[in-house]
């Protein structure tokens, strides 16, 4: 260390700015008191940070969400004191384009510190998957492979029977964990959430937003579908890590925030999700897959501890703590002159398969013919035994990927 600390502040602070992650910042901090003393001096820390995150792969969808979450809480600040707000306080469809389309990637100080605060936070979510018994019960629950199952009543009543999900026993003498993350896996964790919380802001701001005609909200939520579908991802282990995480975080944790059947009614205020002459049970199931649109990663960790671990006693106006995420708004938009025909966007894991099938597709110039079915017979046969509660920890190579999905088609026992 002595040979590091010789070194003129300048270069230390070049060392810094070059380091993979925070996480690797604040362990080359906490190593010795110069060091901690370099960053809390001035406006270091804050310019660490910035290169840092500019220049992580892991970090690339984290401005463009600080935009969408920016513009989204503007406007929930309306909902004080409005169940609807006003038409003239809404955002015009053109904030969507002025974040995504054009670009802006400004990283203000206060962004920096949002992303540094998400970092940290979001390790709870993470922490879960590695719990013993939360990995456990997530392995063992209903496994839906086409999100339209759940139409079946039959499925509807197993998803509905999976009842509460117990708070896990992690003392400070057992970690009780599957196993550990490596700082890599961290990351890629990290980067799914934010690849997932991305599109969620983004179709809860197209669906407040006020647009002149039909055309430009047909415009609009196209580009939240290229979103969701993962239009201009990275590499094929990304899509599926993004996979496996929305599992995990929206269709489980998400799913069990809400276990009672009889109890959803108190969840909503205008918002009917029971048709005609179907059960209570298909209408919890459509308020569930309705309100994960909805849920970002810091509301399933807020309803999780608060509410689902604490008896359910929190929030005391469970309609209003939905109706901040915009659930009790306009489903599409405000459009001031309506000609067009309707629309019902609904956004879920399907689409997210669907960017995969098209990654695959692309994948098979070089690779195997039949990528695209032999991944739906993977996901349909093999993907609870051999994939969930895992796909985090697998290789990255975009090689092992397709091989592991192909071999699903010659083989009878699931791979170790």
């Amino acid at each position: 260390m002595a040979s590091l600390l010789n070194l003129p502040n300048e270069l230390l602070l070049f060392i810094f700015k070059e380091l993979g992650d925070l996480d690797d910042v604040a362990h080359l901090e906490r190593s010795c008191r110069h060091l901690h003393s370099l960053l809390e001096y001035g406006s270091h820390r804050l310019d660490i940070f910035r290169a840092v995150i500019i220049n992580a792969e892991h970090h690339k969808y984290d401005v463009d969400l600080c935009y969408f979450i920016e513009a989204n809480q503007a406007y929930a600040s309306n909902y004080i004191d409005k169940l609807i707000p006003a038409d003239d306080s809404r955002p015009r469809y053109s904030k969507f384009f002025e974040i995504y389309d054009e670009g802006v990637n400004t990283l203000t100080d206060e962004f920096v510190w949002w992303i540094a605060c998400r970092w940290q936070g979001l390790r709870i979510l993470q922490d879960l998957y590695l719990n013993s018994s939360i990995n456990a019960s997530f392995c063992r629950s209903v496994y839906t492979y086409n999100e339209h199952d759940t139409s079946c009543t039959h499925t509807c009543n197993r998803l509905a029977a999976e009842g509460p999900l117990h708070k896990p026993n992690v003392g400070p003498l057992t970690l009780n964990t599957v196993t550990s993350f490596s700082s890599r896996q961290t990351q890629r964790f990290y980067q799914a959430l934010t690849a997932i919380w991305l599109p969620i802001e983004a179709l809860v701001l197209a669906r407040v937003s006020v647009y002149p005609t039909s055309d430009e909200q047909q415009i609009v939520f196209d580009y939240v579908t290229d979103i969701w579908e993962g239009d201009g991802r990275g590499s094929l282990s990304e899509s599926f890590d993004i996979l496996e995480t929305y599992d995990f975080v929206w269709r489980f944790l998400g799913r069990r925030i809400f276990p009672k059947v009889d109890d959803y009614t108190s969840w909503t205020r205008n918002r009917h999700f029971k048709a005609h002459g179907s059960s209570e049970v298909k209408a919890w199931d459509n308020f569930v897959k309705f309100t994960r649109q909805y849920l970002r990663p810091s509301s399933i960790i807020e309803l999780l501890l608060l509410s689902a671990w604490n008896n359910g006693s929190w929030p005391s106006n469970k309609p209003y703590y939905l109706q901040q995420l915009g659930h009790a708004d306009e489903a599409l938009g405000v459009v001031e002159d309506d000609t067009g025909d309707p629309m019902s966007p609904y956004y879920s894991l399907a689409d997210i398969e669907v960017g995969i099938r098209r990654k695959l597709r692309d994948c098979g110039r070089n690779s195997p013919p039949g990528l695209g079915e032999a991944f739906d017979n993977y996901r349909e046969k093999w993907w609870t035994s051999d994939a969930r509660g895992k796909v985090i920890t697998w290789e990255e190579d975009e090689a092992f990927i397709i091989n592991r999905i192909t071999v699903g088609l010659k083989r009878t026992q699931p791979q170790p």
